[in-house]
C-alpha cells in the first residue's frame, strides 16, 4: 500500500468524516457571529460567558502585573486558559472559534470510533458521531460557554478508559500502568474545565475495578483503574486549590450547591428527557426483550456506561435549577450506552441478514436525533416543554443561528473609534441581571487604557 492510499485510508474512516464535518459546520456557525471586540459583538454569551471572556484578559494582565486586584468570581482555569490565549494573541475570538471546532470535532470522532469498534457500519458509525453535538440540546456549542469542552474531554476520557480496560482485560499481571495515562490526562483536562468532567473516569474505573475484585483477580488488576481515578480526582482538585490560592477573588460557583434529595424536578424532566432521548426507546426496548431471550446480562463496558448516565441524571435531577444544559452534558454518555447494549454479544448473530437489520436499526434511530434537531422546536431551548413543541424548521437552534448577526453591547460603532475599541465612552446600558452589569463594567475596566 502507498503512502498516498494508506493516507485516503485514514481519512475516510467514519470517525474523520465525522470529526471534520461536524468540526467545520460549527465553525461556519460561529465563525461570522462577531466583529471586532469579541465580548461586545458576540450574541451567545450567558452570564457565565461574560466571567469567561473578562477572566481570560484579567489573567494576562494579573501574569503581566498590569492588574492584580480581586476577581469578583473564579471560574475553573482551562477554559480561562483558553480565553487567555485568546486576547493575548490579538485576534478576539480566534481561540475561542478553534476550540469549539476542536471540542464538537473530537466529540464526534470519538462517538463514530466507539460505534465503529464496536460493530457499526460506515453509515451508522458517521449518523452515531454526528447526532451527539447535533443533538437538539447541541445549541450549546455556540454558546460562550466551556461545557462544550469539558463534555468532549471527559467522553474521550471515557472512551479511552475503556478501552484501556478491555486491552487488559485477560491479563493478570497489569503492570502496565503507562496505558491508563491517557484517560487520565484526559480526565484531569475535563475536570479542570469543569469539576464534573472527573465523573465518567470515577465510574467507569471504580465498577470496573469492584467486579475485578469480585473475580478475585490480582491487585494489579483491580488496583490500577482505582488508582487512575483517585490519580486524576486528586490532580484535578489540587490544582484547583493551587488555581484558588494564586488568583484573589470574591467567590467561586458552588457547582453542587443547589443539589437537593426532592422530586421537584420531575415536572421539567418529563419535559426535557423524552424530547432529547425519545428517539432511542425502540432500540433499548429490543436490547432488554434480547437481554431476556438469551438469558444474559449486558456487558460490563454496558453497566459502566450505564451507571456514568445514571449518575449524571440523578445529579441533574436532584440539581434545583431548570436548565436543559445539565442534559446537554451526559447526550453523549446515554448515545454510548445504546451503541454498547446494542452490539452486546454481536457474535451470536446468526447471519449476513441480522446484521444489515441492526445496521439499518441503528442508522434510522441516529438519523431520527439529527433530523429532530433539523426540524422540530421546543419552544424554548433552555426549558424545552413537550406542549410548546412544534414543527418549525426555521426555528430551530441551526437556522436561528444561521440568521443571527453580531450585537454591539457598549454602542461602539457610534461612541469610540470603531468596534474594536473599547473606549471610556463605552455605553453600559442596563442588562437582563444585575450580574451582567457588573460583568460588562469589569471587562470595560480592564479594557480601557488607564
Amino acid at each position: 500500500m502507498t503512502k498516498t492510499s494508506a493516507l485516503r485510508a485514514v481519512w475516510t474512516k467514519p470517525e474523520f468524516i465525522a470529526a471534520v464535518f461536524v468540526a467545520l459546520v460549527f465553525g461556519g456557525l460561529i465563525s461570522r457571529l462577531w466583529t471586532g471586540d469579541f465580548l461586545n459583538a458576540y450574541p451567545y454569551m450567558s452570564d457565565d460567558g461574560f466571567d469567561w471572556v473578562t477572566q481570560g484578559v484579567a489573567l494576562v494582565e494579573f501574569i503581566s502585573g498590569e492588574d492584580r486586584s480581586p476577581w469578583p468570581i473564579l471560574r475553573p482555569p482551562l477554559f480561562v486558559g483558553v480565553m487567555a490565549v485568546d486576547h493575548l494573541i490579538g485576534v478576539p475570538g480566534l481561540m475561542f472559534l478553534l476550540v469549539q471546532m476542536f471540542a464538537t470535532g473530537l466529540l464526534a470522532f470519538v462517538m463514530a470510533r466507539f460505534a465503529s469498534r464496536r460493530g457499526a457500519a460506515r453509515s451508522g458509525a458517521i449518523l452515531a458521531g454526528i447526532a451527539a453535538p447535533f443533538s437538539i440540546l447541541g445549541f450549546y456549542s455556540v454558546w460562550v460557554l466551556s461545557d462544550a469542552l469539558a463534555v468532549a474531554l471527559m467522553t474521550a476520557s471515557a472512551a479511552a478508559m475503556l478501552r484501556a480496560l478491555a486491552r487488559t482485560r485477560q491479563v493478570e499481571h497489569e503492570a502496565e500502568a503507562s496505558q491508563y495515562a491517557a484517560p487520565v490526562v484526559l480526565a484531569i483536562l475535563a475536570g479542570l474545565t469543569q469539576t464534573y468532567g472527573l465523573i465518567p473516569l470515577l465510574v467507569i474505573s471504580s465498577i470496573h475495578a469492584f467486579f475485578r475484585l469480585l473475580n478475585r483477580r490480582s491487585v494489579w488488576a483491580w488496583g490500577l483503574p482505582l488508582a487512575a481515578a483517585a490519580g486524576s480526582a486528586a490532580a484535578v482538585f489540587g490544582l484547583h486549590a493551587l488555581w484558588g490560592e494564586w488568583i484573589p477573588h470574591g467567590m467561586r460557583p458552588k457547582n453542587f450547591g443547589l443539589l437537593k434529595l426532592s422530586a421537584d424536578m420531575a415536572p421539567f424532566y418529563s419535559n426535557v428527557w423524552p424530547l432529547v432521548f425519545g428517539t432511542f426507546i425502540p432500540l433499548f426496548v429490543w436490547c432488554g426483550v434480547r437481554y431476556f431471550r438469551m438469558g444474559a446480562l449486558p456487558s460490563l463496558q454496558t453497566v459502566s456506561l450505564a451507571a456514568t448516565t445514571g449518575a449524571f441524571a440523578t445529579l441533574t435531577f436532584l440539581y434545583q435549577w431548570e436548565e436543559s444544559r445539565m442534559t446537554f452534558l451526559y447526550v453523549p454518555f446515554f448515545i454510548f450506552t445504546v451503541l454498547s447494549a446494542f452490539y452486546d454479544y454481536a457474535d451470536t448473530d446468526t447471519g449476513r441478514g441480522e446484521a444489515r437489520w441492526k445496521n439499518a436499526a441503528l442508522t434510522t434511530t441516529v438519523a431520527a436525533c439529527v433530523l429532530l434537531t433539523v426540524t422540530v422546536f421546543p419552544g424554548d431551548y433552555w426549558r424545552p416543554s413537550i406542549a410548546q413543541t412544534r414543527i418549525a424548521p426555521q426555528s430551530t437552534w441551526i437556522f436561528e443561528t444561521l440568521k443571527a448577526q453580531p450585537v454591539d453591547r457598549y454602542d461602539l460603532r457610534y461612541v469610540c473609534a470603531d468596534m474594536t475599541d473599547v473606549c471610556a465612552a463605552a455605553n453600559l446600558r442596563p442588562q437582563s441581571s444585575p450580574y451582567r452589569d457588573m460583568m460588562l463594567s469589569e471587562y470595560k475596566r480592564r479594557k480601557v487604557e488607564p
